[in-house]
Order: structure tokens, then sequence, then C-alpha cells
């Protein structure tokens, strides 16, 4: 996921040359560190955690692609599943 985001960073909205290359460097620290972190058998609780928070991450983007080009049923069911995912691995989980 990370690196199709990565890849694709061109294609969102124009913002701040400062939010870009933000995005830019959190990405390839993320792409970079996950699997030095398996390799040295370090962190992995917390590897683990952030990993498991962006699993809301493609319910986000499946909202933007219902909001476009699906009923507006279909873009409410896509809402609902992110608002869930997102309470669950964001907020019920850190508890």
């Amino acid at each position: 996921f990370f690196v199709w985001e990565l890849l694709h960073l061109g294609d969102w909205p124009p913002s701040s040359t400062l939010d870009a290359a933000t995005m830019i460097v959190h990405h390839v620290v993320s792409i970079a560190l996950w699997p030095l972190s398996c390799y040295l058998k370090i962190a992995h609780f917390y590897l683990l955690h952030f990993e498991l928070t962006e699993l809301s991450s493609p319910f986000l983007q499946l909202r933007w692609f219902t909001r476009r080009f699906a009923s507006p049923h279909v873009d409410a069911l896509a809402s609902a599943a992110f608002a869930l995912s997102f309470f669950v691995v964001r907020t019920a989980l850190v508890a």
C-alpha cells in the first residue's frame, strides 16, 4: 500500500510543497523501516500497531471513488465501512 500510494502522490489534489515533501519522506521511511525492523527483530509490537492503523486507509480511498463514480447508496456503504474501520483500528485498538 505504501509503495502504491507513494507512486501516486502526484495524483493527489495540489497542496503545499512542504506537505508533498513530508508525505514522500513518510512513505520512504515507512517502506525502509518495515523490513529493517523485521530483519533486526526489534520493535515488532510498535510496527504491527502502526501497520494496523493503516487498515482504514483503503476504505478512505474507496470513499473517494464512490463519491465520484457510484450511487449515493454505495457511497453511504463505503463511508460506513471507513468510519467503522477507522474507529476499530485507530481508536478501539489503542485502549
